[in-house]
């Protein structure tokens, strides 16, 4: 049998020093399971294969079971003391794969553009305060309305109270990209009004508890995991000025992961798929280059007498001979010293020679350099910005690629909310006293561009079925504001409608029809006598 042993909390990160002297404010305690040598055999285990129907009806015998509330298996993470042994490559686990993460990131090209277009995309998004319901819902009264729109226009408030804005916030979630991960320690202030300090400082004064930032703990300071029993508790920091650690634990913490595979707390980067073509286009761009260099300057040959060869005492020489023909260069300082030394018959016994190139390259390293560009860019989805480059694709193939693109970026943009409403959001309220779970949550739009030959053409289809477009005031203010034109609310009284005059050789009207202005079909063509 398994009896719950309390652990103090921080002793996994620091031994013999409690949590609590860092955090006095947390009261919250966690506890480990002690796990007693049985086989499983011994252990006690259901058999779903066996089990009736009723044996799932909610009873006292069996909700109440060690079956049924504790879990029997395990997520299967690979991790030892803290440290995630995931990655079969060596040198892309722990500090390595950061390094690797940021040279990649910093050095290349694609990458840099790649992750440019998708964080700028992320950024663009619109994040929108909802309430838990309106008085529209059915069982929600006038009373609980403006209650759930007031929780609402609160968090807004948050949002706008802090000492980053929210844009600062959201591109350091977006770090996630490049490393997989990205952690979000919440800061709160009671709303006081204004004060001396900017940190300190509120634009409101009701008293209430509301964020003072959300800062950005970076993923270079992580020293290890804190993980008990599949549950991550938090992990270490390491300040990189005083060598410090802390311990920041989840539930003060939101973290947000490209993915949750095995509930591996650092997530998946974006880069881990265009390692390995970045890897060759790195070495492919070094010997273009050198390529490039002994094609120019050619490949020094240095003739040296056969003693210097054969000669042990005269390894010296020959080393330096060797380093010569290594680091010669054609620039601004090249040049070379040699010994002006002859044999008996006049020949020079030390020459230096440059053979030209035997000849146009039968591999195009430009085109492989290429070819691990596009897949780089197609690692992430976003091949779509080398289209034109290469004088390849059409419109219609890049519309499809980017709106693959934009459904898989507004996948991350609900977890990320995902991440909010679940955590954060309840805390916020918790601390103000709010324990009725019915709270606002944040949902994100993605941003869009208006496309309005898109919209014309639709428009255009619902008139010709004959659709009742028009008059449609609400109808006219979203087309307006899609393609960007002022709207006009209401019509001023002292403007005349404007005469825009007819053709008298072309007017029906003139035979005597007359025009009925309250009929919008009436255009005077069925009155004109035929003939």
């Amino acid at each position: 049998m398994r009896s719950p042993v309390p652990l103090r909390r921080g002793c996994a990160a620091f031994p013999g020093r409690p949590l609590s002297r860092h955090y006095p404010d947390l009261v919250t305690t966690y506890a480990i399971e002690k796990r007693d040598n049985l086989p499983v055999a011994a252990q006690t285990f259901v058999d779903t294969t066996t089990l009736q129907p009723d044996a799932f009806k909610a009873t006292d015998d069996n909700l109440t079971s060690r079956v049924a509330q504790e879990s029997l298996g395990v997520s299967g993470l690979k991790q030892r003391s803290g440290l995630i042994m995931e990655e079969f490559d060596r040198n892309l686990t722990g500090d390595k794969a950061i390094k690797i993460w940021r040279q990649m990131q910093d050095n290349d090209a694609v990458v840099a553009g790649v992750e440019f277009l998708l964080r700028m995309y992320l950024q663009g998004a619109t994040w929108e305060a909802t309430p838990f319901g309106t008085e529209e819902d059915e069982g929600v009264s006038a009373e609980q309305a403006a209650k759930y729109a007031a929780d609402a226009l609160f968090l807004e408030q948050c949002m706008d109270d802090m000492t980053s804005s929210w844009t600062q916030v959201t591109n350091d979630i977006w770090t996630m990209l490049t490393f997989g991960w990205s952690w979000i320690e919440p800061v709160y202030k009671p709303r006081l009004g204004l004060r001396d300090t900017t940190s300190a400082s509120s634009k409101y004064t009701d008293g209430r508890w509301g964020w003072r930032k959300l800062a950005h703990r970076a993923q270079e300071s992580r020293v290890r995991w804190v993980i008990v029993d599949g549950k991550i508790l938090g992990w270490i920091q390491q300040d990189q000025e005083s060598a410090n650690q802390y311990f920041l634990p989840i539930m003060k913490g939101l973290l947000f992961r490209t993915v949750t595979t095995k509930n591996n707390p650092e997530g998946k980067s974006i880069l881990r798929t265009a390692y390995r073509p970045w890897w060759f286009k790195t070495r492919m761009e070094e010997i273009e280059a050198i390529g490039i260099e002994r094609e120019l300057a050619g490949l020094p040959v240095v003739y040296v007498p056969p003693e210097v060869l054969l000669d042990p005492n005269k390894a010296p020489v020959l080393a330096a001979y060797e380093r010569l023909a290594k680091d010669i260069r054609a620039d601004e300082q090249a040049g070379v010293v040699l010994p002006s030394q002859f044999d008996d018959k006049g020949n020079r016994l030390v020459s230096l020679e440059l053979l030209g190139s035997g000849g146009r390259r039968a591999i195009d390293v430009g085109a492989t350099i290429e070819r691990h560009s596009r897949h780089i860019a197609m690692s992430m989805l976003a091949d779509v910005i080398l289209l034109g480059h290469e004088q390849v694709g059409s419109l219609a193939l890049a519309d499809q690629k980017d709106e693959m693109l934009k459904r898989a970026l507004g996948t991350w943009l609900s977890d990320a909310a995902d991440v909010f409403n679940r955590y954060e959001i309840p805390r916020l309220f918790r601390l103000n006293g709010d324990f009725t779970g019915e709270l606002p949550k944040f949902v994100v739009t993605p941003p869009s561009a208006p496309k309005m030959a898109e919209i014309a053409l639709a428009l255009k289809d619902l008139a010709a079925s004959g659709a009742p477009l028009w008059p449609n005031p609400e109808l006219a203010e979203w087309v307006f504001a899609q393609i960007g034109v002022p709207i006009l609310l209401e019509e001023p009284e002292d403007v005349e409608p404007i005469d825009r005059g007819t053709d008298p050789g072309t007017d029906p009207t003139e035979d005597g029809d007359v025009v009925d202005p309250d009929d919008p079909s009436d255009d005077g063509l069925d009155d004109v006598p035929a003939g």
